[in-house]
């Protein structure tokens, strides 16, 4: 009888504990929901909400110079294949100095605040690189760093971005993502939480300022949807106070 009355004492502890463990849960997630519901999660403050009654703007940003790039070109496709909804502005980055600390005073280089100017009225960006060693373009990481700055005030600071990679191999340029996801987020940027847009042999899907594969045309589309709800979300969340 001993050993049943010590196993039913250990059972009733057991149950005792138990239950202050969950009650102590509960009261840890009741103050979790109690401070949501009081707090709520700061924008940047360099980050304004577009005018939603207009079409979204958005900035395609072209990571390669050369004149024939296929880059540009995706970018050109973009914007035909979104035109009737969306403004679409497409920037190459010919005109854009390397980064230098020394000329980011009162005054900027024509190029780098042309750019800085561009990012910052836009609703959302993409960015399209190709990809070099494994990585983004110079001229891509170097519009990254104009865009970044001033520190904490810089253009990008708080800009819903969408990343799309392409190359005439097999690969699309996926090696180039990881990198240039990890700048934007570092210049403070929002990018868009979407499967990686990588155009494999782009050369065969993009011809005369159009996608010539249709799968190609609704996987980019499909991102730039996700931008826009990005857009939009964070729209509503600054009108909401």
């Amino acid at each position: 009888m001993g050993a049943v009355r010590r196993k039913i004492h250990a059972a009733r502890q057991l149950a005792r504990f138990q239950g202050a463990v969950q009650q102590k849960g509960l009261s840890r997630a009741a103050r979790r929901h109690k401070l949501g519901a009081t707090r709520k999660r700061r924008l940047p403050l360099m980050w304004r909400p577009p005018d939603m009654t207009d079409r979204p703007k958005l900035l395609g940003i072209s990571g390669s110079l050369r004149s024939g790039s296929y880059s540009t070109a995706v970018l050109e496709a973009l914007k035909a294949a979104l035109a009737p909804t969306i403004d679409f502005t497409v920037l190459t980055l010919n005109d854009v100095p390397l980064y230098n600390e020394d000329e980011d005073g009162a005054t900027q280089p024509e190029g780098a605040a042309s750019l800085r100017a561009k990012i910052a009225a836009a609703d959302g960006v993409l960015f399209v690189s190709p990809e070099y060693n494994y990585g983004p373009s110079g001229a891509m990481k170097n519009a990254v760093d104009w865009g970044s700055r001033p520190y904490a005030k810089g253009s990008l600071l708080g800009k819903p971005v969408l990343v799309v990679t392409s190359s005439p191999g097999s690969t699309g340029g996926i090696r180039a993502q990881g990198q240039l996801r990890e700048s934007l987020s570092a210049a403070g940027a929002r990018v868009v939480a979407y499967p990686h847009l990588a155009i494999p042999n782009v050369a065969d899907k993009v011809k005369d300022g159009a996608f010539t594969d249709e799968k190609t045309s609704k996987f980019l589309t499909g991102g730039v949807n996700a931008l826009v709800k990005e857009i939009h979300l964070l729209a509503a969340h600054a009108k909401a106070g």
